[in-house]
């Protein structure tokens, strides 16, 4: 039987771009009823690939085959519409209907259902997808959770062969996430064919097959056991394996007779609590101590906000918020989607005005009327959730130059700082300042946005989802250069849902919960109480998790461990007695 995606010697440029080829030669077959997860650096041409094999863009060279036929054909596309669907990284950018019932409905509209058929199905899917109360509601007053639900749903109506996910998780909270990974793996169990761009290699090892792309070229193709053990080759494409594959292969060889492949990170944790414990004697507690006390930088006292929606509803997005920032520390901002995050942001920045309370950063109020924004700008940097949205200039050097060149720098001081603002966030100064903007990739965009802010120099920054969209060894060398800035001075407040970064970088946490503050204090206490961080839709670090459950297994850790690395260090301090233990 033939292959229902066949790639043949397909490569690709953009025509704004000739000289770079994204994508060589790749043959690439997926079978009806694969589960594929697709990953790679970022500008590797995952999302190319995936547009391809969509349609929306023909090769530049070779052929692309769905269901026997060839994309590019203009008589084919009818059989591409109703043959896959596509959901896109940031879904609202393909929800076109009024309300949730119209937006389902248009595409089946254009391929031409009958009313009655098309009613029917529209209330499939409302069912399908929990959105029967939202059934009138207006698409662009719906939650995170469901406008996501509203894309997949658009996308399901037709009754699709194949179903293709352009990083669909990367904006969710850990539920969300989760979510959305359970509703691809049910579709999967319904026969549909699934192809999924993903940075979460804890996602990708839960498909049925791993590809993996680097600088254009298909690199390895197998199991995800087979493609997450080629640590060498993780290494060199930017990758890493899953969380729990890292911790197997430290934990065994500590623990006889642990497995090093465990299927997932609560296999793993219950072959813990089967092995008898080992011996390790505990690290120093003070190792793990809360940081000093230092003075307060950003002080937000009693914040409420609220605002009314279309339907006259009166929303509070913030609830009596208090909190504040130390002093050249690192604080993380936590919680679910529509839990307050962003829009305490952005009363921070002043963008936003609230109903109630006071906002002081360094010698700024905020709040007070008589405050200008260039004060503001002064003392505070951002870095939005959507970095295109900031975006001004046509070309990544220029974009980055703005800043500084709105602060009224020489010409030599703007160089001197576009070259460093670049270069700090990985994106090499020759080879991008004349590039497009809207040529980069999502994980390039996001690493311009933070250059065009750290640009400033203020001495504080607050970053909205800072590393999302990054690959792996993108995101460690954020995260690394984002300590560094600490350590040299900077204040850090960082909005995020990977609670990893949260655990490497930050001191202090506060977690919204409904547009209150369930919790302001300690990241490592915090990632301790895992009923609390639960509780507010999240979901602790995997190192916390497995030093935790080995803790109660018998294994005397000590407690406050959060990171892989402190896991390893307090196992290699005395390894040797485990092993005979």
């Amino acid at each position: 039987m033939d292959p229902l995606i066949d790639l043949h010697e397909v490569s690709f440029f953009y025509p704004t771009n000739p000289e770079r080829m994204v994508l060589h030669g790749i043959d690439l077959q997926v079978d009806e009823g694969e589960f594929v997860a697709l990953v790679g650096a970022n500008g590797s041409g995952k999302s190319t690939l995936l547009r391809l094999i969509a349609g929306l863009l023909n090769p530049s060279k070779g052929e692309v085959r769905i269901a026997g036929r060839t994309t590019h054909l203009t008589e084919n596309q009818i059989m591409l519409h109703t043959t896959l669907g596509m959901v896109f990284q940031y879904p609202e950018d393909q929800i076109v209907g009024t309300t949730v019932e119209e937006d389902i409905a248009f595409g089946l509209e254009n391929l031409g259902w009958q009313p009655e058929d098309m009613r029917k199905r529209v209330d499939e899917m409302l069912i399908a997808l929990d959105l029967q109360e939202q059934r009138h509601r207006p698409s662009h007053l719906l939650s995170a959770g469901q406008t996501q639900r509203l894309a997949l749903a658009g996308v399901l109506a037709p009754n699709p062969r194949l179903l293709l996910f352009d990083e669909a998780t990367t904006m969710l909270d850990p539920r969300g996430r989760k979510e959305l990974m359970e509703r691809m793996k049910q579709l999967h169990r319904d026969g549909i064919t699934i192809i999924m761009v993903t940075h979460h290699m804890e996602e990708a090892a839960q498909a049925q097959r791993t590809v993996v792309l680097y600088q254009g070229n298909i690199v390895a193709d197998g199991t995800p056991q087979s493609v997450f053990s080629q640590i060498s080759l993780l290494k060199q494409c930017g990758l890493a394996a899953p969380d729990h594959l890292q911790l197997a292969a430290i934990l065994q060889l500590y623990v006889p007779g642990l497995s090093r492949n465990p299927a997932n990170l609560e296999e793993l944790i219950k072959t813990l609590y089967r092995l008898s414990p080992g011996n390790i004697v505990p690290a120093e507690e003070s190792k793990y101590c809360l940081p000093e006390t230092k003075a307060t930088v950003i002080q937000v006292e009693s914040l409420n906000h609220f605002y009314k929606d279309e339907d006259g509803q009166i929303n509070a997005t913030l609830r009596d918020v208090s909190l504040r920032v130390l002093q050249n520390c690192s604080h993380s901002l936590l919680g679910a989607t529509g839990s307050g995050k962003s829009t305490l942001m952005l009363n921070m920045m002043g963008l936003e005005k609230p109903q109630g309370g006071r906002i002081q950063i360094g010698d700024v109020v905020v709040t007070d009327r008589q405050t200008k924004m260039r004060d503001i700008l002064k003392q505070v940097g951002m870095v939005f959730q959507s970095p295109e949205i900031q975006f001004f200039e046509q070309y990544a050097g220029d974009e980055v130059a703005y800043g500084a060149i709105m602060q009224h720098l020489d010409h030599e001081e703007v160089v001197r700082r576009v070259r460093w603002a670049m270069e700090i966030v990985g994106l090499d100064f020759e080879a991008f300042k004349d590039r497009l903007t809207f040529s980069l990739s999502g994980g390039e965009r996001r690493k311009l946005a933070l250059a065009s802010t750290l640009v400033l120099q203020t001495p504080i920054l607050l970053l909205d989802e800072p590393t999302a969209g990054l690959d792996p060894s993108s995101r460690k060398e954020i995260i690394q250069r984002l300590q560094r800035m600490r350590q040299d001075g900077r204040t850090l407040l960082l909005s995020t849902h990977d609670l990893n970064d949260v655990a490497a970088l930050t001191e202090n946490t506060t977690i919204m919960d409904g547009g209150k503050v369930a919790y302001s204090g300690s990241t490592r206490q915090a990632f301790w109480m895992p009923e609390m961080v639960n509780a507010a839709g999240l979901d602790i670090p995997a190192a916390a998790k497995v030093a935790q459950a080995m803790r109660n297994a018998g294994w005397q850790l000590p407690e406050g461990i959060i990171t892989i690395s402190e896991l390893e260090s307090c196992l290699a301090a005395s390894g040797s007695m485990v092993l005979h233990g």
